[in-house]
């Protein structure tokens, strides 16, 4: 198993030109690890992850009822968030494949004028098998679920979102050796589908390439 890791943060206080604050200190920490292994001879992991933390203080616009009609203030921002990876791989033999593959992800900003959160899950899975000695074929499907949820403010109207979305993928594609060394061509077909609280649709894609 190979582990490896990364931990920094920083800290920033801008001053004016008089000495006094400027009020838009910031402080971010962030780290992230990789883990890596290979239990036998025919599977292999990975493991990765990553995190973010961060607060500072901005001055955001404000909106009044007297002239000049608009003002500034302080207003703290803050952003965290963090992903996760891992994959497993499997050989059923030098010619046979298999992965499967999630992935997490959380991201939540927070500033005076919108607050915003989002998460992601997805999950892939995919298989190679060789065909002769002229095809190789790769095919497989995955989801991938998102969440939404945004608010505005009165200085930035964007309309209060909190929204699902799903999303369906299958696929497959075959790369054909014309000749042993210089020549391939890869020809495929993937179909998604995309639904939400509201609707759902359908996309076909068809390629080829040499």
């Amino acid at each position: 198993c190979d582990w490896s890791s990364d931990v920094c943060s920083s800290d920033l206080d801008f001053r004016l030109a008089d000495g006094g604050k400027a009020n838009d200190d910031w402080r971010k920490a962030q780290g992230g690890f990789r883990a890596d292994g290979a239990p036998n001879e025919r599977d292999r992991w990975t493991l990765i992850g990553n995190g973010l933390g961060l607060t500072a203080e901005a001055r955001e616009p404000q909106i009044t009822l007297a002239p000049p009609y608009s003002a500034s203030r302080r207003e703290p921002w803050t952003q965290q968030g963090g992903n996760l990876l891992g994959r497993w791989s499997h050989d059923f033999s030098a010619e046979s494949e298999f992965t499967v593959q999630s992935y997490f992800d959380y991201g939540d900003l927070g500033t005076g004028l919108i607050d915003a959160r989002r998460f992601t899950w997805d999950l892939d899975l995919r298989h190679r098998v060789q065909l002769g000695e002229r095809h190789e074929i790769t095919w497989g499907g995955g989801v991938r679920y998102t969440d939404e949820r945004n608010q505005s403010s009165n200085e930035l109207q964007m309309g209060e979102i909190a929204e699902g979305h799903v999303l369906h993928n299958i696929f497959a594609q075959d790369e054909w050796r014309i000749t042993p060394e210089s020549l391939r061509l890869t020809m495929g077909c993937k179909a998604d589908r995309k639904s939400t609280r509201l609707n759902s649709s359908h996309t076909v894609i068809s390629y080829a390439v040499f």
